[in-house]
């Protein structure tokens, strides 16, 4: 979508939300689940409503056909890797 609305100066990104909010099909977050993140915290979902305010202000003009991924740093914690110092 980038790339077809470029022309007409519309920016196409993406917010890539995960551990925000309680689980599906719970009302709420359990505070003993164990959190695996860099922020060492649950995701709120006013956590995703800041990175979409940022993606629509003029602070972000020079972004464009990206995803941003809005989880804590949990993507960055690679499978099977020795993280103990970090967490």
């Amino acid at each position: 979508m980038a790339l077809q609305l470029a022309k007409y100066d519309i920016r196409v990104n993406c917010v890539v939300p995960n551990k925000i909010g309680s689980p599906v099909g719970k009302g709420e977050f359990n505070p003993d689940r164990n959190v695996l993140n860099l922020r060492k915290r649950e995701g709120l979902p006013e956590d995703l409503a800041k990175a979409v305010l940022f993606l629509v202000s003029d602070d972000s003009d020079f972004i464009d056909g990206t995803f941003l991924m809005i989880d804590g740093g949990c993507s960055a914690l690679m499978p099977g890797g020795d993280f103990a110092s970090v967490l």
